[in-house]
């Protein structure tokens, strides 16, 4: 019995990883641009995120950020790729937990704005960073409560356009650190899920995040490799995760989504990072066995 329950566990992870589609945040591309986009469904990418940092940034005026934007989306229907999701606008100073009454307001009201500007994207997930950093401990809890708050007031303007909030776990000082404090910024919202990175967990293990936040909370992955130092981007197997360990905790967690890499790297490198997985997740279960 125990080798069947672990044979269909194989078949379900190991299988499900080999026909997992590819996807890829363009905040990790060199270049936007409609070369570039065909370029990478033609190496075997299906999926993007939109990051409305690529907009936003460099713009000089506030009109350039619609023009930009619908330059990339004219460029994304050309090229055949599927928008899974739109990365939110972050920055030291647009910070959602800030302490100041006033410029807290300002920013929820810009990032309010920007997630009507993703809805041209028409995304199944948005991503939301809690916080900004540096933050001291003295000020930790009510950035925790101003967070939460913020969310609660951006969450109707993502079911506006159709898609559901994901707020992403950030490293070092940032908020969204522990599972524990991803479950603290969501509480409440029935609606609002989370934006896994598996790179950025630098006080808690893999294992210990996950089964923190429990089944059925993760929207949407960024996958990417590190050292447990610091947050790195690295393609996967570059760095010292377990990736079989990993991928099989994400998949009991209940996320049947896509492989959203948030890494630099050409789509073959994707494709053989995510055979990789593969091939460490069959280890596990072979160990299972």
């Amino acid at each position: 019995m125990k080798k069947a329950m672990a044979l269909t566990l194989s078949i379900l992870l190991c299988g499900g990883v080999s026909a997992q589609p590819i996807g890829k945040s363009m905040g990790r591309w060199k270049d936007i641009g409609a070369a570039s986009m065909e370029e990478n469904r033609k190496g075997g990418l299906e999926y993007i995120e939109v990051t409305i940092n690529d907009f936003w940034r460099p713009a000089k005026t506030h009109e350039e950020i619609y023009e930009r934007a619908e330059k990339a989306l004219a460029d994304i229907k050309t090229s055949g790729l599927k928008v899974w999701s739109v990365h939110l606008p972050f920055s030291r100073t647009l910070d959602i937990s800030v302490l100041d009454d006033k410029a807290r307001a300002e920013n929820v009201a810009f990032m309010a704005e920007m997630i009507a500007l993703a809805g041209r994207f028409n995304p199944r997930f948005l991503v939301l960073h809690p916080s900004s950093e540096p933050i001291g401990d003295e000020e930790r809890e009510q950035r925790l409560r101003n967070s939460h708050a913020s969310i609660g007031l951006l969450a109707p303007e993502a079911r506006r356009i159709g898609a559901t909030l994901c707020i992403e776990n950030l490293p070092r000082t940032c908020l969204g650190q522990t599972g524990e404090e991803m479950l603290r910024l969501i509480d409440g919202y029935d609606d609002v899920k989370l934006c896994f990175d598996t790179n950025r967990l630098l006080f808690q293990s893999h294992a210990d995040y996950l089964k923190v936040v429990g089944k059925g909370r993760i929207g949407t992955v960024h996958l990417s490799d590190y050292d447990f130092e610091n947050e790195r981007h690295w393609i996967p197997g570059q760095g010292k995760i377990d990736w079989g360990a990993l991928w099989t905790g994400i998949r009991e967690s209940g996320y049947d989504g896509i492989m959203m890499f948030e890494c630099y790297g050409e789509p073959e490198e994707l494709t053989a990072a995510r055979e990789f997985i593969r091939e460490s997740a069959g280890k596990v279960r072979r160990h299972a066995e």
